[in-house]
């Protein structure tokens, strides 16, 4: 069975396009390891602040003993405010 070069050209590659569609990944990546990074970064800074009350932006546990039984109110406190503003849907960031 012979198959015409109009329905097999689907599968053939094309240099140009290959080196574009490849440069583009490396700089998806590179975006998202760099937001990974800076979440990282976030996400230390706020345990600094709301188990420790200092600055500083190396991971860390968090110690629940500095607090005692009020330390599990830290994560539910974030995850209302993390809830809150997903249900928001950014309408109040409407520009």
């Amino acid at each position: 069975m012979h198959v015409s070069t109009a329905e097999s050209r689907d599968f053939l590659i094309d240099p140009k396009r290959l080196a574009l569609i490849s440069c583009l990944t490396i700089v998806v990546g590179l975006g998202g390891a760099l937001l990974a990074k800076i979440l990282l970064v976030l996400i230390s800074a706020i345990t600094h602040l709301a188990y420790l009350g200092t600055w500083g932006c190396t991971l860390i546990p968090p110690d629940p003993r500095h607090w005692g039984p009020i330390s599990i109110a830290i994560p539910v406190a974030g995850g209302l405010i993390v809830g809150c503003i997903a249900r928001l849907d950014f309408r109040l960031f409407d520009f």
